[in-house]
């Protein structure tokens, strides 16, 4: 054959000459390219590993914002001013003595009053009418979510019988705010 033609020490040479290009081609054909993807995607873990971290402390701060975010929404929301309170007061009192047919000659709203755990807003009214619309009238007024009241009470009867001067303050209790506290802190000094 083929071979015969060799010495033997040619032989060997020939055949470890041929197991040297059949590693060297198995080894560029599987094993090299293995290997790089390999290090690719090791590379690849060590990036996603990295962005996760990052990812993981934006969400702890996107939710430790949210949570104050919430929480300021809330206390934005529990808070009105004097001036929104005083304005519905004076608009829930309006409304009680129109749908009672008694006429309002006058309403002059009173300083706000701060208590340790409420804020009470208070208005001078001067109403005409009989007496029969004045109860309805301090009946709805007084019947409500929020707490009013009614204090110094004048009742004059009018020369044309049977109708009634009334003056009155009328005083509805409101929660007190931080904002209120600190407006109270700032008057007083």
């Amino acid at each position: 054959m083929f071979l015969d033609r060799f010495s033997a020490r040619e032989r060997r040479l020939a055949g470890v000459t041929l197991a040297v290009v059949v590693a060297f081609v198995v080894f560029r054909a599987y094993v090299a390219p293995a290997a790089t993807r390999w290090r690719q995607l090791k590379d690849q873990v060590e990036a996603a590993r990295a962005e996760v971290t990052v990812m993981e402390a934006t969400l702890k701060l996107k939710k430790r914002i949210d949570k104050e975010y919430e929480g300021f929404q809330a206390l934005l929301a529990g808070s009105r001013s004097d001036e929104e309170d005083m304005a519905a007061l004076l608009k829930d009192v309006y409304e009680a003595a129109t749908q009672n047919s008694v006429d309002v000659y006058s309403i002059d709203p009173l300083p706000t009053e701060y208590r340790e755990a409420c804020r009470l807003l208070g208005a001078r009214l001067v109403l005409r009418g009989r007496i029969v619309p004045f109860c309805r009238f301090s009946q709805r007024l007084s019947s409500g979510s929020s707490l009013t009241f009614m204090r110094d009470l004048e009742i004059r009867a009018l020369s044309e019988a049977p109708n009634l001067q009334v003056t009155v303050t009328v005083v509805r209790m409101a929660t007190r705010t931080d904002s209120a506290k600190g407006m109270e802190e700032t008057v007083s000094r």
